[in-house]
């Protein structure tokens, strides 16, 4: 079924939401002039999303997009939870004679994760209370600004890239997921976009062209130090601050899907506003997602102890002083006035790649 001029420009909006690693994840399927179905059963399972919170976050992202553009063109955009365990919703457009066009709208491609350092200028009680404008009534935002604040957060990111970078489960992922052209990637992390220097990005790739040379090299106790200073110690320090999103129990007291997917609309409302007022932002989901998987016991790396001290470091030092709980938090990530622009960007396929029959 050919898709119409209208669904075209709303998926060509939606598919610009983040996902994993670039992943693009989005099986589109049209099923009338006026609606089609969106499943994410491409997504394969690793040690990053072993838990579907990114992937709901992340569909939610998608949605939002969508909603923006068809706001623009004199449409609704509503959808209905098909399916929660493959992620599978089927999406709606119904004609709106009162087309608006958000400010939001122009930002969409040019929203991007910048991983180098940013200037550290705190920001305005005025900007805070803005951007906490674009999340849902049951959404609260919790900031680290502070020296010692982004210390510690610093510190957790590093204790979780140390840990990620040692896993044998995930060496095939970091040895796919980097675009070593220096070119923009359609489907990849560019190497410019990585916040590694030449230098670093040189060895890295050494390192992960062979894995029996990987796990040699990854049994000396400082192989990760510089790799942790530069991506974790070095950008945790030197940004504006730090911010954890999550439910607030009493509203939300077991978030499910359709929760998660509200969460991705407001996550994309705030990076939008981010965007549009020359911030920078940066995801730390790895020391989040490995502190979940130890509440929920769930097996994902041998090195148990080491997964246990980024738990204790997560829920004891980060969440525990403001009274957050693990099991509500959504998203968290590092803000700021970017220092640097990326040399590359990870872009997205053309929406005919999206597209199945069945």
């Amino acid at each position: 079924m050919s898709l119409s001029a209208h669904m075209k420009s709303v998926l060509m909006a939606a598919i610009w939401a983040p996902s994993g690693d670039n992943g693009q994840p989005w099986a589109v399927r049209p099923l009338s002039t006026d609606s089609f179905e969106v499943d994410l059963t491409r997504i394969a399972r690793n040690s990053y999303n072993l838990l579907p919170i990114p992937d709901w976050v992340s569909l939610g992202m998608f949605l939002e997009n969508g909603r923006l553009m068809a706001e623009k063109i004199g449409y609704d955009l509503s959808y209905e939870v098909m399916d929660a365990q493959r992620v599978r919703v089927t999406l709606s457009l119904a004609a709106d004679t009162t087309a608006n066009v958000n400010a939001l709208l122009p930002f969409i491609e040019s929203r991007s994760v910048n991983r180098y350092a940013y200037k550290t200028g705190a920001m305005t009680q005025g900007f805070k209370d803005d951007l906490h404008a674009q999340l849902d009534d049951d959404v609260e935002i919790f900031w680290y600004e502070s020296f010692k604040e982004r210390l510690s957060i610093a510190r957790l990111m590093m204790r979780a890239t140390d840990l990620r970078l040692r896993m044998d489960q995930t060496y095939s992922i970091h040895k796919e997921l980097i675009d070593w052209s220096g070119a923009d990637s359609m489907d990849k992390l560019p190497m410019g976009s990585i916040g590694l220097t030449p230098p670093s990005l040189k060895m890295m790739k050494w390192v992960l062209d062979d894995q029996a040379r990987c796990k040699r090299i990854m049994k000396l106790p400082a192989a990760t130090l510089m790799t942790q200073i530069e991506l974790d110690l070095l950008p945790g320090l030197l940004c504006a601050g730090h911010y954890v999103m999550a439910f607030n129990p009493e509203k939300t007291p077991k978030p499910q899907m359709a929760d998660y997917l509200r969460a991705g609309h407001s996550m994309q409302r705030f990076w939008l506003r981010l965007t549009q007022q020359g911030y920078a932002m940066q995801p730390w989901y790895v020391a989040f997602m490995f502190s979940l998987y130890m509440r929920r016991n769930i097996a994902f790396t041998a090195r148990k102890k080491q997964a246990q001290r980024i738990h204790d470091h997560l829920v004891d030092d980060v969440l525990g002083p403001k009274n957050i709980s693990l099991e509500h938090v959504f998203f968290t990530g590092r803000i700021g006035v970017p220092k640097k622009v990326n040399i590359a960007r990870s872009i997205r396929k053309p929406l005919d790649c999206f597209l199945v029959e069945e």
